[in-house]
Parts: C-alpha cells; structure tokens; sequence
C-alpha cells in the first residue's frame, strides 16, 4: 500500500474549534483504520546549502502525517474528521514513491552482493531471487512483497530483518533450508 504525506499548512484565519479534542478523535481514526503511519507538528528551522544562498524556509507548513491509502483519491478520502481541512484550511497530499522502486530494476537472478552493509534500506516489490548475498549486514533491512525464490545467504546478519510478504520456496541460509524459521517468524508478526 503506498504512503502519503497530509502536510497541514498555516492559515492565520483558520482556527479550528477545540482542536485538541478534534486532534485526538482524527488520530484515533486513523489509527483504528490502520492508515496511520506516523507524524508530528513542524517547528521553527533553516535551510542549509554546501554552495550559495539557501531560501527562506517554508514557514507555512505547520505539521504533517503520514498515512497509508490504495491510491491518491484514498489518501483525500482520509481528510474528513481532519481539524485543519473540516475548519476550511488546506492540507497539501504528497505521495511517497517507494524505496525499492529504483531498485527493482537492478534485481536479477544472477545478483551477487558480497562483503556489505546495506544499514536501513527496504526493498519492496523486487525479485531477488536467485541471487546470492555472501558476507553482507542486512540486520537493519525490510524486504516488502519480494521474491526470494531460490536465494542463497552466505554468512549474512539478519539479526534484526523483517520481512512482510515474501516468497521465500527455497530460500538457503548458510546452506541450510530454513523456511520453516522464517515463516514461524512471519506468522509471529
């Protein structure tokens, strides 16, 4: 499911009644319909450029939340109860593009990583399998909706992996079949 950012901006003029309140009861929502994926309020800040002048921040935004929704027209349906919209004040939409997407057309069959670490990285809707990953850290790694089919792991961390949604039929891991392990932990989850 792709992610959306709801960025609320500022309007002097809108001042919506008992926000708290409004606030909580919009966030309640959202969580009980598991959209919710995170968000905050935006404080004061800089921009910064290594070369040149930077521009003035863009002090209109006044906080965002980042929610889960099947498509554009989803992500607005999930404006009604938001105290900032329901007041008459705009909320800007902006679609997240997925992480692994670039990475998706690297993927193949014959892909071979070798003495790595990848740290946090996700990889969504790619097929890997396959491929061979021999002395690599993904101990910090995500793997969404991927192929593992026939992937080998050769003295790799994944201490700390979590995957959701994954082929994994012959997937090897130090030469031992262990797709039993992995689905207990899937099914854990």
């Amino acid at each position: 499911m792709p992610d959306f950012l709801l960025l609320t901006h500022r309007h002097e003029d809108v001042r919506p009644a008992d926000q708290d309140h409004q606030w909580d009861a919009y966030l309640a929502r959202l969580r009980a319909a598991g959209s919710l994926q995170g968000g905050s309020a935006i404080g004061d800040g800089i921009c910064v450029r290594k070369d040149g002048e930077a521009p003035a921040i863009t002090d209109h935004l006044t906080g965002f939340i980042r929610v889960g929704a099947d498509d554009l027209d989803g992500a607005c349906a999930l404006l009604a109860g938001h105290p900032v919209f329901e007041a008459g004040g705009t909320v800007e939409i902006r679609a997240l593009p997925r992480t692994g997407t670039r990475r998706e057309e690297t993927m193949r069959e014959d892909l071979h990583f070798e003495k790595r670490s990848f740290g946090e990285i996700s990889f969504h809707d790619c097929a890997m399998g396959g491929g061979r990953f021999d002395d690599v850290d993904l101990s910090q790694a995500r793997f969404t909706n991927v192929n593992l089919r026939g992937a080998r792991f050769v003295d790799v961390d994944l201490s700390g992996v979590a995957i959701d949604d994954a082929n994994i039929d012959g997937l090897t891991i130090l030469g031992h079949d262990i797709q039993a392990l992995i689905r207990a932990e899937i099914a854990r989850r």
